[in-house]
Protein backbone atom coordinates (compact mmCIF):
# COMPACT_ATOMS: atom_id res chain seq x y z
CA UNK A 1 0.00 0.00 0.00
CA UNK A 2 1.46 3.18 -1.17
CA UNK A 3 2.54 5.60 1.73
CA UNK A 4 -0.41 8.45 0.60
CA UNK A 5 -2.88 5.91 1.35
CA UNK A 6 -1.34 5.47 5.03
CA UNK A 7 -0.88 8.79 5.70
CA UNK A 8 -4.91 9.62 5.08
CA UNK A 9 -5.66 6.69 6.60
CA UNK A 10 -3.65 7.91 9.75
CA UNK A 11 -5.03 11.36 9.36
CA UNK A 12 -8.61 10.32 10.02
CA UNK A 13 -8.19 8.62 12.55
CA UNK A 14 -6.20 11.77 14.03
CA UNK A 15 -8.69 14.35 13.56
CA UNK A 16 -11.19 11.86 15.51
CA UNK A 17 -8.04 11.80 18.02
CA UNK A 18 -8.23 15.59 18.23
CA UNK A 19 -11.39 16.59 19.12
CA UNK A 20 -11.62 13.92 22.35
CA UNK A 21 -8.37 15.74 22.74
CA UNK A 22 -9.00 18.92 22.73
CA UNK A 23 -12.34 18.14 24.75
CA UNK A 24 -10.25 16.55 27.79
CA UNK A 25 -7.75 19.77 27.32
CA UNK A 26 -10.52 22.90 27.55
CA UNK A 27 -12.45 20.51 30.64
CA UNK A 28 -9.07 20.36 32.32
CA UNK A 29 -8.23 23.89 32.17
CA UNK A 30 -12.27 24.88 31.95
CA UNK A 31 -12.27 26.54 28.50
CA UNK A 32 -15.38 27.61 27.18
CA UNK A 33 -15.53 26.39 23.48
CA UNK A 34 -18.40 29.03 22.68
CA UNK A 35 -16.93 32.03 23.87
CA UNK A 36 -15.89 34.00 20.59
CA UNK A 37 -13.93 36.32 22.36
CA UNK A 38 -11.16 34.39 22.86
CA UNK A 39 -8.14 35.48 20.88
CA UNK A 40 -7.01 33.65 18.01
CA UNK A 41 -4.26 36.12 17.11
CA UNK A 42 -0.51 34.54 17.00
CA UNK A 43 2.70 35.42 15.72
CA UNK A 44 3.62 32.40 13.65
CA UNK A 45 3.26 31.89 9.87
CA UNK A 46 0.08 30.17 9.24
CA UNK A 47 1.90 27.50 6.72
CA UNK A 48 4.04 26.52 10.55
CA UNK A 49 0.84 26.74 12.31
CA UNK A 50 -0.78 24.00 9.63
CA UNK A 51 2.35 21.68 9.77
CA UNK A 52 2.61 21.57 13.06
CA UNK A 53 -1.84 20.53 13.05
CA UNK A 54 -1.19 18.29 10.69
CA UNK A 55 1.92 16.68 12.52
CA UNK A 56 -0.53 16.13 15.42
CA UNK A 57 -3.02 14.65 13.66
CA UNK A 58 -0.32 11.92 12.36
CA UNK A 59 0.59 11.42 15.95
CA UNK A 60 -2.50 10.88 17.36
CA UNK A 61 -3.86 8.61 14.14
CA UNK A 62 -0.47 6.14 14.85
CA UNK A 63 -1.21 6.34 18.61
CA UNK A 64 -5.18 5.34 17.72
CA UNK A 65 -4.51 2.61 15.49
CA UNK A 66 -2.29 0.95 17.35
CA UNK A 67 -4.52 1.08 20.57
CA UNK A 68 -7.12 -0.20 18.44
CA UNK A 69 -5.08 -2.79 16.94
CA UNK A 70 -4.05 -4.27 20.74
CA UNK A 71 -7.97 -3.41 21.84
CA UNK A 72 -9.24 -5.61 18.97
CA UNK A 73 -6.78 -8.38 18.47
CA UNK A 74 -8.80 -10.77 20.63
CA UNK A 75 -12.24 -10.33 18.35
CA UNK A 76 -10.07 -10.15 15.58
CA UNK A 77 -8.41 -14.01 15.76
CA UNK A 78 -11.68 -15.10 16.49
CA UNK A 79 -13.26 -14.07 13.52
CA UNK A 80 -9.78 -15.32 11.51
CA UNK A 81 -10.27 -18.43 13.42
CA UNK A 82 -13.24 -19.16 11.53
CA UNK A 83 -11.85 -19.02 8.20
CA UNK A 84 -8.00 -19.64 9.25
CA UNK A 85 -7.47 -21.87 12.43
CA UNK A 86 -3.86 -21.20 12.13
CA UNK A 87 -2.56 -17.66 12.12
CA UNK A 88 0.68 -18.47 9.80
CA UNK A 89 -1.64 -19.76 7.67
CA UNK A 90 -2.89 -16.64 6.73
CA UNK A 91 0.21 -15.21 5.45
CA UNK A 92 0.81 -18.07 3.59
CA UNK A 93 -2.07 -17.79 1.72
CA UNK A 94 -1.91 -14.25 1.03
CA UNK A 95 1.55 -14.82 -0.31
CA UNK A 96 -0.02 -17.10 -2.60
CA UNK A 97 -2.36 -15.13 -3.96
CA UNK A 98 0.23 -12.53 -4.33
CA UNK A 99 1.56 -14.66 -6.93
CA UNK A 100 -0.89 -15.59 -8.46
CA UNK A 101 -2.44 -12.27 -9.03
CA UNK A 102 -0.63 -9.09 -8.04
CA UNK A 103 -4.27 -7.38 -8.15
CA UNK A 104 -5.56 -9.44 -5.35
CA UNK A 105 -2.51 -7.37 -3.01
CA UNK A 106 -4.12 -3.91 -4.05
CA UNK A 107 -7.76 -5.55 -3.36
CA UNK A 108 -6.96 -6.41 0.18
CA UNK A 109 -4.91 -3.54 1.23
CA UNK A 110 -8.05 -1.80 0.22
CA UNK A 111 -10.05 -3.82 2.73
CA UNK A 112 -7.31 -3.47 5.65
CA UNK A 113 -7.20 0.38 5.21
CA UNK A 114 -10.77 0.76 5.41
CA UNK A 115 -10.82 -1.76 8.61
CA UNK A 116 -7.81 0.26 10.30
CA UNK A 117 -10.33 3.64 9.75
CA UNK A 118 -13.51 1.63 10.98
CA UNK A 119 -11.28 0.24 14.26
CA UNK A 120 -9.90 3.84 15.05
CA UNK A 121 -13.34 5.57 15.31
CA UNK A 122 -14.33 2.25 17.24
CA UNK A 123 -11.59 3.98 20.10
CA UNK A 124 -12.43 7.69 18.99
CA UNK A 125 -16.50 7.06 19.63
CA UNK A 126 -15.89 6.39 22.66
CA UNK A 127 -13.66 8.96 23.81
CA UNK A 128 -15.52 11.83 22.13
CA UNK A 129 -18.74 10.13 24.26
CA UNK A 130 -17.01 10.55 27.05
CA UNK A 131 -15.25 13.41 26.82
CA UNK A 132 -17.92 15.43 25.01
CA UNK A 133 -20.22 14.45 28.07
CA UNK A 134 -17.75 15.07 30.74
CA UNK A 135 -17.30 18.82 29.26
CA UNK A 136 -21.06 19.50 28.74
CA UNK A 137 -21.79 18.65 32.41
CA UNK A 138 -18.64 19.61 34.32
CA UNK A 139 -16.90 22.43 32.24
CA UNK A 140 -18.42 25.49 34.64
CA UNK A 141 -20.91 28.06 34.60
CA UNK A 142 -19.60 30.02 31.58
CA UNK A 143 -20.66 27.15 29.13
CA UNK A 144 -23.69 26.39 29.88
CA UNK A 145 -25.08 30.22 30.31
CA UNK A 146 -23.37 30.40 26.68
CA UNK A 147 -25.65 27.01 25.86
CA UNK A 148 -28.57 29.12 27.56
CA UNK A 149 -27.84 32.28 25.35
CA UNK A 150 -27.99 30.36 21.83
CA UNK A 151 -31.56 28.62 22.86
CA UNK A 152 -30.14 25.51 23.97
CA UNK A 153 -29.07 23.25 27.13
CA UNK A 154 -26.69 20.79 28.46
CA UNK A 155 -29.16 18.07 28.44
CA UNK A 156 -29.92 18.34 24.70
CA UNK A 157 -27.00 18.64 23.78
CA UNK A 158 -25.76 15.63 25.67
CA UNK A 159 -28.36 13.75 24.14
CA UNK A 160 -27.66 14.37 20.69
CA UNK A 161 -24.03 14.02 21.03
CA UNK A 162 -24.61 10.67 23.04
CA UNK A 163 -27.48 8.87 20.43
CA UNK A 164 -24.37 10.43 17.72
CA UNK A 165 -21.01 9.10 19.13
CA UNK A 166 -22.67 5.60 20.13
CA UNK A 167 -24.09 4.92 16.62
CA UNK A 168 -20.76 5.85 15.05
CA UNK A 169 -19.61 3.39 17.86
CA UNK A 170 -21.78 0.77 16.66
CA UNK A 171 -21.59 1.39 13.21
CA UNK A 172 -17.83 1.47 13.18
CA UNK A 173 -17.44 -1.44 15.07
CA UNK A 174 -19.75 -3.62 12.95
CA UNK A 175 -18.71 -2.27 9.52
CA UNK A 176 -14.99 -3.06 10.63
CA UNK A 177 -16.26 -6.99 11.68
CA UNK A 178 -17.85 -7.30 8.44
CA UNK A 179 -14.54 -6.36 6.41
CA UNK A 180 -13.18 -8.64 8.52
CA UNK A 181 -14.84 -11.65 8.34
CA UNK A 182 -15.32 -11.25 4.77
CA UNK A 183 -11.56 -10.58 4.11
CA UNK A 184 -10.77 -13.75 5.76
CA UNK A 185 -13.58 -15.56 3.90
CA UNK A 186 -12.20 -14.33 0.69
CA UNK A 187 -8.73 -15.24 1.34
CA UNK A 188 -9.65 -18.48 1.92
CA UNK A 189 -11.39 -19.16 -1.36
CA UNK A 190 -8.81 -17.52 -3.47
CA UNK A 191 -6.42 -20.07 -1.23
CA UNK A 192 -8.79 -22.90 -2.26
CA UNK A 193 -9.09 -22.30 -5.94
CA UNK A 194 -4.81 -22.16 -5.66
CA UNK A 195 -5.09 -25.06 -4.24
CA UNK A 196 -7.71 -27.09 -6.69
CA UNK A 197 -5.54 -25.74 -9.52
CA UNK A 198 -2.09 -27.12 -8.38
CA UNK A 199 -4.36 -31.26 -8.07
CA UNK A 200 -5.52 -30.69 -11.14
CA UNK A 201 -1.56 -29.70 -12.85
Amino acid sequence: MNTTNIFVELVIIGLGALIWGFLFFALIFNINLLDTSVSTQNNLPSIIISVLFLSFIYLFGILIDRFADLLLTKAGNKLRALSFPNRPDVFKAKIKSYKLDPAFATIFEYSRSRMRICRGWVINSLLILISGNLYIWFSGNAFKISLGALGASPLKISFFLSITFILVLIGSFIFWKNLQKSEYEKLKEVDKLISNKRLEV
